[in-house]
């Protein structure tokens, strides 16, 4: 047995017991911590809240003047604190967490870990794993499919997951961008206007109400304004020139 009492020349003193392994407390004015069996059961106790754990780690509950907890381990759980909550339900098939940073409001959800869903301000991200992964902002997504690293981050966002995509596309200030088998089919879309490439073999167009087409990358090629031989672009007289321009024409009017 260990009994002590320690800062007794401030307003605070601690009176401390241990009856190793059976018992245990440290008391003071503002804390107070007592267990048995420690910690399968224990009591804690500060200025903001009380925490009781009845079976650690598989049930335990807590209150106090802005938090309020409940948990019975691995079937629920459901802690808040002021507006900030999370919870889950059978861990770790699902759980869910929602926060507030001044007045803007996030919120994060996952099935399994790794399918998660997360709403920051105009922002959402979704991953589904190993299916796809859709992701927006305001008016712009990208959706990519499969999904098999379900992880954020610049990076792997630009270089390693490409490498595991087959379906893209992407939506960015009204152009729409769609990519299939690693780019061997593509399209661009805005507004009335789209491009379509099948690898280099082939690419077909629509511009301004005029349509075209490019062989292997220009070796051939023709659209409303150019045609292409052997890639190099040669202007189309679109425009004839009229009638009454040609000077035998005008005698012969005349």
């Amino acid at each position: 047995m260990i009994k002590e009492e320690k800062n007794l020349d401030t307003d605070n003193p601690i009176d401390i017991l241990f009856v190793l392994p059976f018992y245990m407390q440290s008391v003071s004015r503002l804390h107070e911590t007592k267990g048995v069996l420690y910690p399968l059961f224990s009591y804690r106790r500060n200025e903001d809240k009380e925490e009781w754990n009845y079976l650690w780690p598989f049930l335990s509950s807590s209150e106090g003047r802005e938090t309020k907890g409940f948990s019975f381990f691995p079937f629920y759980s459901n802690e808040t604190v002021g507006r900030d909550r999370k919870s889950y339900f059978l861990f770790p098939l699902y759980s869910e967490r929602e926060w507030y940073f001044k007045d803007t409001r996030y919120y994060q959800s996952s099935v399994l870990i790794i399918n998660w869903r997360i709403e920051e301000e105009d922002r959402t991200f979704l991953n589904i794993w190993p299916l796809f992964e859709y992701k927006s902002q305001d008016d712009d997504y990208v959706f990519l499919a499969p999904s098999l690293l379900p992880f954020r981050g610049r990076g792997l966002e630009r270089i390693i997951k490409p490498l595991f995509t087959l379906y893209e596309q992407r939506r960015r200030e009204g152009r729409l961008m769609t990519s299939l088998l690693y780019g061997l089919y593509t399209r661009e879309e805005e507004d009335e206007n789209w491009k379509m490439r099948f690898a280099f073999l082939l690419e077909l167009s629509r511009q301004d109400g005029s349509t075209g087409f490019e062989i292997l990358g220009g070796l051939f090629g023709i659209d409303a304004k150019r045609i292409k031989v052997f890639y190099i672009p040669l202007n189309r007289n679109i425009d004839p020139p009229s009638f009454s321009s040609i000077p035998d024409c005008r005698g012969r009017a005349a």
